[in-house]
């Protein structure tokens, strides 16, 4: 039996740059000399779920572990690439 369904899995990305780790929606100006990047050893992976908003930010072997049986919509392999994910303005 499957367990919840998502929209996409971006795996293997060699670092992933978090604008904000607090949810904070905007950045602008000054505040866009803090931002998070995941970069230690391994790779990294972003699940998103269906509603279009990012579930989870990890390394991808704790994210493919956690996500074990779900069905996820699109998996695109990132492998070697740098994340930098927002929200779409449309």
């Amino acid at each position: 039996m499957a367990g919840s369904r998502h929209r996409l899995l971006v795996k293997h990305a060699r670092q992933v740059v978090q604008v904000s780790s607090t949810r904070q929606t905007v950045k602008c100006a000054a505040d866009m000399q803090h931002l998070n990047i995941l970069q230690e050893e391994g790779d990294y992976s972003i699940m998103v779920g269906s509603d279009g908003l990012i579930l989870d930010i990890g390394p991808t072997n704790e994210i493919e572990e956690k996500y074990n049986g779900d069905v996820i919509d699109q998996v695109i392999d990132a492998s070697g690439k740098c994340i930098i994910p927002g929200t779409s303005p449309f």
